[in-house]
């Protein structure tokens, strides 16, 4: 996936060589910045913005989707199962509703609204996340592409629409 994405930013490659680490690495750097987010921790896949001010929720929404909020208990290694939005779940709602056509409003709420308050909130994640990741770790340079990638597919969306 990563060169894909890479010559989809038009980006040269030669970070990609960098990224191919070991997936021990990636479970060690997880275990450490990711599996049980402390309260108050600069690194979180969680949001800790507007969540709970934003009728009609995300869940509502993930739950029309039929993808699921959260997981229904903590397996150790694995993220904690925590509420409101988990970066995963905002993932796969808004390349869910990038699939959609014509689609009516859901909750109140344009496809477009949606896909415009998902990727806001996604970005507002990454680039949490970005500012706290050491900068060499796989994790921080995954971070930093998959920012990257969610500005430019919001720009192409946001272009698409337009037309």
């Amino acid at each position: 996936v990563i060169p894909a994405i890479y010559q989809s930013l038009q980006q040269p490659a030669t970070l990609a060589e960098a990224l191919q680490v070991a997936s021990e690495t990636l479970a060690t750097e997880y275990e450490d910045l990711f599996c049980i987010p402390i309260p108050g921790s600069p690194v979180s896949l969680y949001d800790d913005g507007d969540m709970a001010d934003e009728p009609p929720s995300l869940r509502q929404l993930a739950a029309i989707l039929d993808i699921p909020w959260q997981k229904d208990a903590f397996v150790p290694g694995r993220a904690y199962p925590i509420s409101p939005d988990h970066l995963s779940v905002l993932f796969a709602l808004w390349a869910t509703l990038i699939g959609l056509e014509n689609v009516p409003e859901i909750l109140g709420k344009s496809r477009a609204d949606w896909m415009d308050v998902l990727a806001g909130k996604i970005e507002r994640i990454l680039r949490r996340i970005t500012q706290s990741l050491p900068e060499h770790s796989a994790y921080g340079q995954i971070t930093r592409l998959a920012l990257d990638y969610v500005r430019q597919a919001d720009a192409w969306i946001k272009e698409a629409n337009r037309h």
